[in-house]
């Protein structure tokens, strides 16, 4: 939801029309990076979480969407099919 209102400045609930300051909206990459790497040197784990590489902690989600590929106003609709930490699996969703 969060990355569905960097990129649209929409409600990402739909309950709300319009946006709010629409040229404050991030790009798709942008809004990724705050909520992985950016989010990470934040809070100071910047060198062990947040992204993909050797030597950071195996920490994702897998999407049912590509959200590169996704309309923007659909980002919402994305949902986690599988979690995994530190290279484990912790979530699975059944359908």
């Amino acid at each position: 939801f969060g990355i569905h209102g960097l990129v649209t400045r929409a409600d990402p609930f739909r309950r709300t029309p319009g946006t709010l300051w629409p040229e404050q909206a991030l790009t798709v990459v942008e809004a990724l990076r705050v909520c992985t790497s950016r989010g990470a040197e934040a809070i100071g784990l910047g060198d062990t979480i947040g992204r993909i590489a050797p030597g950071f902690s195996a920490d994702l989600a897998v999407l049912d969407a590509n959200p590169f590929e996704r309309d923007p106003l659909e980002l919402a609709d994305t949902r986690v099919v599988e979690t995994w930490f530190e290279g484990r699996l912790v979530h699975s969703r059944a359908d």
